[in-house]
């Protein structure tokens, strides 16, 4: 099955959402410092390992767009 724009935006739904989640724990004080970070760069990781997929899935995918869209808010 193709994946469809639906598909695309609920993935980068998720990893927004994923995105924010990791970035809340700075606000918990200077102990989840180190944790936030590390999350950031696992959801940045992942995300970029996903528009690669994507890519490849549709040739027109605009990976700048979806990493915008990725972005919170």
């Amino acid at each position: 099955m193709a994946m469809s724009k639906r598909h695309f935006e609920k993935l980068a739904e998720i990893l927004r959402e994923a995105t924010e989640t990791a970035d809340s724990y700075r606000d918990n004080g200077p102990d989840f410092q180190a944790y936030a970070t590390a999350r950031g760069d696992q959801i940045g990781a992942i995300k970029h390992a996903i528009v690669d997929m994507c890519c490849e899935e549709n040739p027109r995918f605009d990976r700048e767009r979806f990493l915008a869209a990725c972005e919170p808010k």
